[in-house]
């Protein structure tokens, strides 16, 4: 008889990372879970900071690595890595054998793992499923995920109700709430200006932009929002570098470019890591972007974000955001409303919330009978 229940947990880059830090250190200490963890995608990647090291570092132990051989963010690298990582897929899990697989989000290089699971019959547990982000492709590869898995973990009530409309059965959709707040309420605050030789005497704006996938506007996206920067001369501009999405090598460039102009009051940062990534966003006068940090962990933390564009479209948003367009007035006029006392004054309301989450999801997995959830159908 099988004491234990074998769970492994996919991560593919540093933001699915952030959410699942918590639940990987609570599976990996728990008497009757096997817990096995792979990755994959950016965290293999050199160009984007090698990440898997971060996580080697903080404890953990790899069973495996599925290295999708990208070598850029065109179409045809990303079909190309998503191809390589189906390739390696069988002989892997057939030597983990897991109960259940676990993954978050919506991106392409996590998208393999769901067709596997899909194919092998293998259960798979969804989180952050039934969100919305018009402005990128990750929005059809999160639905796709959520119809070839058997469990679901969201994070809004909102969320549960769209799972159900798609013919999602209610009794496999649990609102837990966000992991990514759970996570953050474990991080001390320190400045960690010293460590990126950001300047103490002055205030700094944090810039995470990426690409909104299913345009051709991210030119005009990313030089919009340099040119509204160069209105606020007495900030400090901290980048981080994008995903590895389609169209990021123009927003980096055009970021590499700003930054070289302007070295006294600008650095990039390729990867901060878990921790000090969450005490910049704490510490910094405004977010500024399109994130989803923006508008998830922004408001929880306190610091008011200015979200520009439609790539996040459809996500609900809090009280401290400020929807921009993406026209350089627009933007320069909506961080200046973030900077004013009396919009840092008002009642903070969060739309995403801190639940518990991480220890009923562990409950959940190692109580349900996944006899139970096979063969999955449809709810009308």
């Amino acid at each position: 008889m099988k004491l234990k229940k074998t769970i492994c947990i996919v991560s593919s880059s540093r933001a699915d990372y952030n959410y699942l830090y918590l639940l990987m250190k609570k599976m990996d200490s728990h008497k009757t879970i096997d817990f096995k963890l792979v990755v994959t995608g950016m965290h293999l990647l050199p160009k984007y900071g090698n990440t898997y090291k971060q996580i080697i570092q903080e404890g953990f132990k790899i069973s495996a690595m599925i290295d999708n051989k990208q070598k850029d963010a065109s179409n045809c690298e990303i079909l190309s890595s998503m191809s390589n990582q189906l390739i390696q897929l069988h002989k892997i899990f057939t030597k983990l054998k897991p109960d259940i697989i676990v993954i978050l989000g919506d991106r392409y290089d996590i998208f393999p793992i769901a067709i596997f699971a899909h194919v092998t019959q293998i259960p798979l547990a969804h989180i952050a499923g039934g969100e919305l982000t018009y402005g990128a492709i990750d929005d059809g590869f999160r639905h796709c995920i959520s119809k070839l898995s058997m469990l679901h973990f969201v994070a809004h009530k909102d969320f549960k109700t769209r799972l159900k409309n798609m013919g999602e059965h209610p009794s496999t959709i649990f609102n837990i709430g966000s992991l990514g707040l759970d996570a953050i309420k474990k991080i001390k605050n320190k400045d960690i200006r010293k460590l990126f030789n950001i300047p103490s005497d002055v205030k700094y704006f944090l810039v995470c932009v990426h690409p909104e996938t299913i345009n051709k506007n991210n030119k005009i996206l990313i030089k919009n929002i340099l040119k509204s920067l160069d209105s606020f001369k007495d900030y400090f501009i901290v980048f981080s570098q994008t995903n590895s999405d389609p169209s990021s090598d123009i927003i980096n460039n055009e970021i590499k470019l700003y930054n070289k102009a302007n070295k006294e009051k600008s650095i990039i940062i390729k990867s901060p890591g878990r921790e000090n990534f969450i005490n910049l966003l704490r510490n910094a006068s405004c977010m500024i972007g399109n994130s989803s940090s923006g508008i998830v962990e922004a408001p929880f933390v306190g610091t008011p974000s200015v979200n520009i564009g439609r790539r996040q479209e459809g996500r609900p948003l809090a009280s401290s955001i400020v929807q921009s367009k993406v026209s350089s007035i627009n933007i320069t006029d909506s961080i200046k409303i973030t900077q004013k006392t009396t919009f840092k004054k008002r009642k903070k309301i969060l739309e995403y919330k801190s639940l518990n989450s991480t220890n009923r999801v562990v409950d959940i997995l190692l109580n349900i009978d996944t006899k139970k959830i096979k063969p999955k159908r449809f709810y009308e």
